[in-house]
């Protein structure tokens, strides 16, 4: 359960909004990753039965989720909220407790309803592989009809599509720089971006960054978002970005 939010978190929160609207940068907040469920993580156990229970979700929901939009509900610089970063691993891997995706839909179900009820603020779910968000692979588990559902509110559908890319994803599930968000999976009822993805496999994928965003772009995307790791070279590549 949630006993309390340290003072001191909102204040580096509004330290960090602040200099994203001093340089005019859109910031999209993850709220938690399958991290916080690994092994080796002190607190997995915690994470994992918060996750695992309707009494600790709603507790998370209210008391963190609401909370953070209430708080920053007017503020114009959030581009939009994610609620976990690749939840896919928490299902999948022993390592992060493969809790199911009942748990799972239900709990993003009700945050997103929490977030959506003190805000205007958009919400999504950064999953890892399109494995889980189409019905062309193992079914959109993170559907308006799945989150609708579990937490028995319109409130609690998501407002856009966030799949991350990585090279070793494509012999599963294509390569998604060159199709439409339809012909890679996703469907055609929310925009769709990718919310993470490399900043330096142009030998292994043929495409520079800037042409990966102009060809996005050109094949109806709404957005991509680099994950900002050192080159090969040791260069940042921020510059070139």
């Amino acid at each position: 359960m949630v006993e309390s939010v340290n003072e001191s978190h909102w204040t580096d929160l509004d330290k960090l909004f602040a200099l994203a609207e001093k340089y005019e940068v859109y910031v999209m907040p993850t709220l938690l990753s399958f991290d916080h469920f690994k092994d080796g993580n002190t607190g997995k156990d915690n994470w994992r039965t918060m996750v695992s229970t309707k009494e600790s979700s709603d507790d998370y929901a209210q008391k963190y989720c609401a909370e953070f939009a209430k708080r920053y509900a007017e503020y114009d610089w959030i581009f939009g909220i994610d609620l976990m970063n690749e939840p896919d691993w928490v299902y999948e891997n022993a390592e992060c407790g493969q809790i199911s995706w009942v748990n799972l839909t239900y709990f993003f179900g009700k945050c997103s309803e929490a977030i959506h009820e003190n805000s205007d603020m958009l919400v999504t779910v950064g999953l890892g592989i399109a494995k889980y968000t189409s019905d062309k692979y193992n079914g959109n588990m993170i559907s308006d009809q799945r989150l609708i559902e579990a937490a028995g509110s319109d409130k609690a559908a998501l407002d856009f599509c966030s799949t991350h890319f990585y090279m070793w994803a494509k012999p599963w599930f294509g390569f998604p720089f060159t199709v439409t968000p339809e012909e890679y999976g996703l469907g055609t009822d929310k925009h769709c971006l990718i919310g993470e993805t490399s900043n330096d496999d142009e030998k292994e994928s043929g495409m520079s960054c800037t042409e990966k965003y102009k060809s996005l772009y050109e094949n109806g995307w709404n957005g991509l978002m680099v994950w900002m790791e050192y080159h090969t070279d040791g260069s940042s590549g921020c510059d070139e970005l």
